[in-house]
């Protein structure tokens, strides 16, 4: 994933798009899911070249990957794209600094891009995802319950608390047999009747 995101070369990128094309005729939808976390710490000691890396990652690779499909999307005169960010640059968590950093610049740079590229019917939204139950977040889990020597399932208990469905989210999320989950949110802000330069939150109950 950073390899094709890196902010070094558009190659990456651009075999990516042009598979695309090819394959599919035309490109309706970019969802930019980059993450580069960085190490967990006071922003104060934080490591520069930590933060460089997640920028390079979140915002350059992002931009990167927006700007390959953007001749095909104007050439179509049409096109969606949705950042993928952070609650962490809402509600400040100490930690992971440098993180939220990079996506709030990408917050700001989805602002622009919403205004240069509306006339060409090219829409760009933002999503910011909560807790939500994966890798990420269970190795945050991990390393802080072995940094303060308690179980990691008191830890989770403690975030979920503040929640009000008491669960994080896609925590126990199972399908029965035949039966289709439903559609995600990102389906209807990547939809052609979603404006543009917007922030959907999507957290369990989190605004």
């Amino acid at each position: 994933m950073e390899q094709l995101l890196s902010a070094h070369s558009l190659r990456p990128a651009d075999r990516r798009r042009g598979d695309s094309i090819e394959h599919f005729g035309q490109i309706d939808v970019l969802i930019n899911s980059a993450y580069a976390h960085g190490a967990w710490g006071s922003s104060c000691e934080a490591s520069m070249a930590d933060w460089r890396n997640a920028m390079d990652v979140n915002l350059f690779g992002t931009m990167h990957m927006t700007q390959a499909v953007l001749p095909q999307m104007k050439k179509q005169k049409s096109g969606s794209i949705v950042m993928i960010n952070t609650m962490a640059t809402r509600t400040p968590n100490q930690l992971e600094s440098g993180y939220a950093v990079s996506k709030g610049a990408l917050k700001t740079a989805v602002q622009y891009l919403a205004q240069d590229l509306g006339p060409f019917g090219i829409r760009v939204n933002s999503t910011f995802m909560g807790w939500m139950w994966g890798a990420p977040v269970i190795g945050y889990f991990e390393s802080e319950a072995k940094r303060l020597g308690v179980p990691m399932e008191s830890l989770v208990e403690q975030v979920t608390q503040q929640i009000p469905l008491r669960s994080l989210l896609a925590k126990n999320l199972r399908a029965p047999r035949g039966v289709r989950l439903p559609v995600s949110p990102l389906t209807s802000i990547a939809s052609k009747l979603a404006p543009t330069g917007n922030a959907l939150p999507i957290a369990p109950g989190i605004t």
